[in-house]
């Protein structure tokens, strides 16, 4: 039998049978990398010494992500363009919660106000500042921060509902 063309139909059922296999625990081990990987960086998220404000800071930004993907978790979401329309929800209601105010002005003074002025121009173009109030800052700083440090895909959350990767 000469194998022409690289078709894998060409090839015996029993060699095919352990191609397939190969690949899936292949594909298998990679994938739980990655979950070994989400895990590792949602368990690493919310402890902090208390005097340390970089560490505080870190904690309060990690406090809004771990919500974000208790309800990213929840959802059913179907595609890709759902996830991201969500997590921009999501970041935009922990941005304006008023009663995380003195939370959000300690990460935002942390992170260094112009930095996060940069993201958010970057975002929204040089007219997101006219006529802002104090607070209106602070919360579309504090956004941009909050956006920038999400780095969790889709794919992730597809993930952490497979795995039922529990978030503290």
């Amino acid at each position: 039998m000469k194998f022409i063309d690289n078709y894998l139909e060409e090839l015996p059922i029993d060699v095919q049978i352990k191609i397939m296999d190969i690949v899936v625990i292949e594909r298998k081990k990679e994938e739980l990398k990655i979950v070994y990987e989400i895990k590792k960086k949602i368990n690493n998220m919310g402890f902090y010494i208390e005097n340390d404000e970089e560490d505080i800071c870190f904690a309060i930004l990690s406090e809004d992500i771990l919500t974000i993907l208790n309800n990213l978790k929840k959802m059913d979401l179907k595609f890709n363009y759902e996830f991201y329309y969500e997590k921009l929800r999501l970041i935009s209601e922990c941005s304006n919660d008023d009663n995380s105010m003195k939370a959000i002005i300690k990460v935002v003074d942390n992170y260094d106000a112009f930095k996060a002025i940069k993201l958010s121009i970057k975002k929204e173009g040089y007219n997101a500042f006219n006529n802002a109030e104090f607070a209106t800052l602070y919360k579309k700083c504090y956004f941009h921060i909050l956006y920038n440090t999400f780095d969790f895909t889709y794919e992730d959350i597809k993930l952490i509902k497979d795995y039922d990767i529990i978030i503290i």
